[in-house]
């Protein structure tokens, strides 16, 4: 089973928040490659401040990510969350909300690592 990586950065601005990701396939570590990038904004005054302190914008594309992922063949094992631009505006969701979004896909408990890195988006 292929494990993969999702690094994920952000943009906070007083308009918008922007979350981009990299999915990075883990194996062959020789031949490391990157299969899937993207981005979301969201307008800040469309949304409540809770969804972002809650980090449901990350949860909402872990969800994504992992259903797009095909089950049989690969696996998240690692998700790595730049530090936030404003952490008043836009925090990292908790590993335990991590792990239940991926239980929920999987139907069991999967062992993810969860990496806060120091480097802004």
């Amino acid at each position: 089973m292929n494990q993969y990586t999702i690094n994920f950065s952000n943009r906070v601005t007083h308009e918008t928040v922007t979350i981009s990701y990299k999915i990075i396939l883990a194996d062959p570590e020789e031949h490391k490659s990157i299969t899937q990038v993207g981005s979301v904004s969201y307008q800040r005054f469309a949304s409540q401040h809770i969804f972002f302190q809650s980090g449901q914008p990350a949860l909402n594309l872990i969800r994504d990510i992992d259903d797009a992922m095909d089950a049989d063949k690969y696996r998240l094992a690692t998700i790595n969350f730049a530090s936030s631009e404003d952490e008043h505006v836009l925090k990292v969701p908790s590993k335990e909300a991590i792990v239940q979004v991926v239980a929920e896909h999987q139907g069991d408990s999967p062992q993810i690592k969860v990496a806060h890195q120091l480097l802004l988006g």
